[in-house]
């Protein structure tokens, strides 16, 4: 089982319906975590040092960070970015589709745009 983590751009709605939906999900929220209006690099440091995949809207700067990870040997499980234009129920899909049917290797150090 995937464990997800969201930055504080995603859309609740589709967090909320992932934890609903998927057995015994929780999603941590980076402004939940204290990490509210934060650079992306602590976002995903925090994302890694709970072994999560981060999940967010943001692809403008979002993607650049998480590379610069991998390329400095630093610790990311993966981002998967949604795009805005995604609707709520093809984001829970999505989403619960690689919690239940993912490995970690799938998305290590990786940025995975959804759909897939």
């Amino acid at each position: 089982m995937i464990l997800l983590a969201a930055d504080e751009n995603i859309d609740w709605t589709i967090l909320s319906g992932v934890e609903r939906a998927g057995r015994n999900v929780k999603i941590p929220r980076a402004q939940l975590s204290g990490l509210e209006a934060q650079r992306d690099h602590l976002v995903l440091a925090w994302a890694a040092s709970e072994d999560r995949v981060l999940v967010t809207h943001d692809a403008a700067t979002m993607e650049v960070e998480a590379y610069a990870r991998v390329a400095a040997n630093q610790s990311m499980p993966g981002v998967l970015i949604l795009p805005q234009s995604v609707s709520v129920g093809d984001a829970v899909r999505e989403l619960l589709l690689i919690v239940e049917c993912g490995t970690d290797e799938d998305f290590r150090d990786r940025v995975t745009h959804l759909p897939l």
